[in-house]
């Protein structure tokens, strides 16, 4: 089995031209800057800047606007090669195992997922250290060893510390990893729960680091009132209930993202002191909202010609119900490497059908094998992924989604780690049947 240490120091020839091809994307485009890109300039491991530090750390070692893209770029390159490379592994007819490789590799130069290497924002470290982290995990859960659990933590803690949205997810994975210790064989055990506990203690610097820093919460939950509360009546009396000033004045608004102003100065105090924890108990006490009241935005909806263009981000967020699993903004510019056909059967933004296809293939297929040939440990990650999507969409709604008017923007790690595991699953699922009618043959 191929290790995470070991990928990039099989064919390199390949690998220069797999970096080749993600250099061609952004050679000679200027950096993308966008309002909150100097945001992610701003270092403090205390939280006293409000952005997480792995990415403000990567810029404060590589200074210039341009020299942050190259090394976006790179970074993107080797981490979509290594995990190429230990999720091939798992697959053992070789036509497979270069099919599986190549559709990963493609997948890291698909638009929606290459574009971000070109701006000047947290999306395309995020997307990388993703990659990785899968990566990790499949070697992790092949070798239960101690070098394989460092080198996951590792990755671990600089994705926890990417966005905010992670952290909460990094509690769920020591929650994984707690499980599997418990259902693994004793002598892998003591690794798994160390796993957990390294996770767990991850999760918990990153909540606290968060709790340090409320502008970015803050913001979010002042746009969640106004755009989703405000129009709502009800809801509107049970905030005032719970201490929210209310007046004609702030009734102006609603539909419109959270800004600081002069007047209503008792409303934006209120925000800073009671917000949030206002807002997570409503999440917690409002079950349509929480669970049924996000559903219409995993598939997305498409745009009429009825449909008014809202006055926010427009161009950003351009259908009436955007898509958490198929976002469908590109933020950076970037060139076209990969055929359109290809790019779009990959990632088809805006539209569900590919992640339609490929979850009834591999699930057909994941059923079909366990059925004719037992258990297969190899989609355990696979089907992490996929069923962890959920509650990443949910998480990243809630947090703000649609009501910052950057949905698109903030679902991308979701939509890209399912497919990744989609395609793990799918291909996992064809070896199995290509294996077992080869044995039945001999």
């Amino acid at each position: 089995m191929n290790s995470t240490r070991g990928a990039l120091s099989k064919g390199p020839p390949l690998f220069l031209l797999y970096l080749a091809l993600q250099a061609l994307v952004v050679a000679d485009i200027p950096p993308g800057l966008w309002h909150d890109s100097p945001s992610y300039e701003k270092l403090n491991l205390l939280g006293a800047a409000p952005r997480l530090p792995t990415v403000p750390l990567l810029y404060t070692v590589f200074p210039t606007n341009d020299l942050r893209v190259w090394v976006q770029t790179f970074l993107a390159a080797v981490s979509w090669w290594v995990l190429a490379s230990v999720a091939s592994s798992l697959v053992r007819d070789v036509r497979v195992r270069w099919a599986l490789r190549i559709v990963l590799l493609a997948l890291g130069l698909a638009s929606p997922v290459v574009n971000w290497n070109t701006t000047i924002l947290s999306e395309s470290v995020a997307l990388s250290l993703t990659a990785l982290l899968i990566a990790t995990a499949i070697n992790l859960q092949q070798r239960v060893d101690a070098r394989s659990a460092g080198a996951f933590l590792a990755i671990l803690l600089l994705w926890t510390f990417t966005r905010q949205a992670h952290v909460p997810m990094t509690l769920l994975v020591a929650v994984v990893l707690g499980v599997a210790a418990v259902l693994r064989r004793p002598g892998s055990r003591v690794v798994l729960a160390a796993t957990a506990a390294g996770a767990l203690l991850i999760a918990v610097a990153g909540l606290l680091e968060v709790q340090r820093n409320q502008s970015i919460s803050r913001t979010n939950v002042g746009s969640i009132i106004q755009v989703r509360v405000f129009p709502n009546a009800g809801w509107t009396r049970w905030f005032e209930a719970h201490g929210m000033p209310y007046s004609r004045s702030i009734a102006a608004y609603a539909g419109t993202g959270f800004q600081y102003r002069n007047e209503n100065r008792a409303y934006f105090n209120w925000i800073d002191e009671h917000g949030t924890a206002t807002y997570l108990r409503f999440v917690l006490t409002h079950p349509v909202y929480t669970l049924i009241d996000p559903l219409p935005f995993f598939p997305g909806e498409q745009p009429s010609v009825t449909y008014p263009r809202g006055p926010h981000y427009s161009p950003l967020q351009p259908n009436p119900t955007p898509s958490l699993l198929s976002p469908i903004v590109d933020y950076g510019r970037h060139r076209e490497v990969l055929p359109s056909v290809i790019d779009r059967l990959l990632f088809d933004q805006g539209e569900i059908g590919d992640v339609l296809a490929l979850l009834i293939a591999s699930v057909a297929l994941a059923v079909y094998g366990r059925r004719r040939y037992g258990p297969d440990s190899r989609l355990v990650v696979p089907a992490v992924l996929v069923l962890g999507a959920i509650p990443f969409a949910y998480l990243v709604w809630l947090a703000g989604g649609e009501a910052v008017f950057e949905l698109d923007r903030l679902s991308i790690i979701t939509a890209t780690e399912l497919r990744v595991g989609l395609w793990i699953a799918l291909f996992l699922g064809i070896d199995r049947v290509v294996e077992g009618r080869r044995a039945r043959a001999e």
